[in-house]
């Protein structure tokens, strides 16, 4: 019994990172996290040569409400899935799966890089990619992909039958 990845990243950059630190002048500097907001999005795109392999594009912003780290990011994920995947299941993946892997890397980078600012590293907040993924697409299976973010987890499903 092999345990094969569900799905596999390829190579991953980074296309865009602008942090700023955004402060009123004479204010003192804030001591820990501000309020703020957070903005995710994605965009995928399957490689026309080849469709078991996938572009993921995490883009990922925070405003602070009045002073911190303004943050605009965009990190690309060059990801493979197994031939066998069914099509909705390896939509699923690449989103809930793919998201997840890459905002990990993009959370470990932004904090490295806002390390040398005044209020110090920044640490992206833990999210849910299913959750995110369900907002943009809709509801469990939806839209012309049929991408399946099921509650019986088709990807676990599918990555436990494929390593008996």
């Amino acid at each position: 019994m092999t345990n094969e990845p569900i799905i596999q990243l390829e190579t991953f950059h980074m296309s865009k990172v602008h942090i700023e630190f955004v402060h009123t002048e004479g204010e003192p500097f804030p001591a820990g996290p501000t309020e703020h907001s957070l903005t995710i999005d994605y965009n995928v795109a399957t490689r026309a040569d080849d469709d078991h392999r996938y572009r993921l594009s995490l883009l990922v912003s925070v405003n602070p409400k009045e002073s911190g780290m303004r943050i605009e990011s965009q990190i690309d994920g060059f990801f493979l899935c197994p031939a066998e995947m069914p099509v909705p299941v390896r939509n699923g993946a690449i989103r809930v799966n793919g998201g997840t892997i890459l905002y990990g890397l993009l959370r470990g980078q932004l904090a490295a890089i806002s390390g040398s600012f005044p209020s110090g590293p920044y640490t992206l907040p833990t999210v849910s990619m299913l959750d995110i993924v369900r907002r943009k697409e809709g509801v469990r299976a939806v839209g012309p992909s049929q991408i399946t973010v099921a509650e019986d987890d088709q990807v676990s499903k599918y990555h436990a039958e494929t390593n008996k």
